[in-house]
């Protein structure tokens, strides 16, 4: 059983025995002792006594059991780090306000919450992110009461989804989920703010890497002699039009109306920006003579000023819907380009996140300054931009280099 003491209080893990539920477990508790005054608080893990005897005595065969009592350990190490900062001078009223919520709700509930009113507000795919978040937290932990997200609880999460094999910008946009849920709490009194955790945790970054194509290889996906036909050719026609079009995003590519077109100019705002930004940018698109073909059977086919240009959404006004329509051009463009490549004999791995890293990169090779760049992807920050163009940076060392 775990048990330290601090100054004049006492904490330990217990299995509270006076609450027996229907199914023969029994609730497991931090039970906090301060001059001969006890609280009992919750980790919302339940266990037969045997199973209890079991985890402590270091006879675990079951994962369940396993993951269990590393909840119980991670929930008691959460507490002590909030009674180690007010251990002298301590009273059950601060803790309490540390706590204040954290027994009551878990991070899970918060994250489903925020997950609800991203929905209602037709911000599908955000809202899945946070529902992703959830999910992710549950597998690993179970319920996960806020007030027991501590810096060492972050450090570990991130090291855990690192170890399962998730990328550094899926752990980062899980972590600023988490930290938006924090938040949240605290703009609306629910939670004090000492109790915020990412004073002292770095959310990870991506590192930066190629993904633009070289020369070569977009020549050859670009020559209109190139060998493809049918269904792949409309693929890659599609492909062609978001690196022409500013590398263009696909949501925003299928949700652009004909009365957006002016001649061979259209102009757009971000969707990935529209709730986000406070000062909304609209991007302006020159349409290229390579696939203006492309918008005049779109257009052509429309039924008027506000039907889409790209026949996809057509008919479609339901935000979920239309959010599944994208995902899945998405990944016939990306399945196609797989094949297309293949057939070519291309031994990258080509998407549509390559078309817009490719625009960006061949942009700057062509003398555009990186502001101009900025303008055309519609990022807030120069810093994105520069991440995109990270590959440049490592062509152009390579090239000098050789010189040397």
């Amino acid at each position: 059983m775990l048990q330290t003491r601090l100054d004049e209080i006492t904490l330990a893990v217990v299995l509270d025995m006076r609450y027996a539920r229907k199914d023969g477990t029994y609730p497991a508790k931090t039970r906090i002792t301060y001059r001969m005054r006890s609280k009992y608080i919750p980790i919302r893990q339940y266990l037969t006594p045997d199973e209890w005897n079991r985890i402590w005595n270091g006879h675990i065969r079951s994962r369940e059991l396993m993951r269990k009592k590393a909840v119980i350990e991670d929930s008691f190490s959460a507490i002590i780090e909030k009674a180690r900062g007010i251990s002298r001078g301590f009273s059950f009223e601060q803790l309490d306000r540390l706590l204040d919520g954290g027994a009551g709700i878990t991070v899970q509930e918060v994250l489903m919450a925020i997950a609800h009113d991203k929905r209602k507000s037709g911000r599908i795919g955000t809202s899945e992110t946070y529902r992703d978040t959830a999910a992710a937290i549950s597998s690993l932990f179970g319920d996960v009461p806020v007030a027991y997200i501590t810096p060492k609880w972050l450090r570990e999460c991130e090291e855990m989804m690192v170890s399962r094999g998730n990328s550094f910008a899926t752990v980062g946009i899980r972590m600023r989920n988490i930290r938006r849920a924090f938040n949240s709490l605290i703009s609306e009194g629910g939670l004090p703010e000492e109790a915020y955790p990412f004073k002292d945790y770095a959310i990870p970054t991506a590192s930066s890497r190629k993904l633009a194509l070289d020369d070569g290889t977009l020549s050859m996906l670009l020559d209109p002699d190139v060998g493809v036909s049918g269904r792949q050719k409309f693929w890659l026609d599609i492909w062609r039009v978001i690196y022409y079009c500013n590398g263009i995003n696909v949501q925003d590519l299928l949700t652009l109306r004909v009365k957006d077109v002016n001649g061979d100019v259209f102009r757009f705002m971000r969707d990935k920006t529209l709730f986000t930004s406070h000062d909304k940018k609209e991007i302006t698109v020159i349409i290229h003579p390579a696939v203006k073909t492309v918008f005049d059977n779109g257009l052509s086919s429309a039924a008027g000023p506000e039907d889409y240009v790209f026949p996809f959404l057509r008919g479609l006004d339901d935000p979920v819907e239309i959010k599944k329509r994208v995902k899945q051009a998405t990944r016939n463009i990306n399945d196609n380009m797989r094949r297309i490549c293949r057939q070519l004999g291309i031994m990258e791995h080509v998407t549509t996140y390559t078309a817009r890293h490719t625009y960006a990169t061949k942009m700057l090779r062509i003398g555009a300054s990186k502001e101009l760049i900025q303008e055309a992807l519609g990022h807030s920050s120069i810093r994105t931009t520069e991440g995109y163009l990270a590959g440049f940076k490592v062509d152009t060392f390579r090239k000098f280099s050789e010189k040397l």
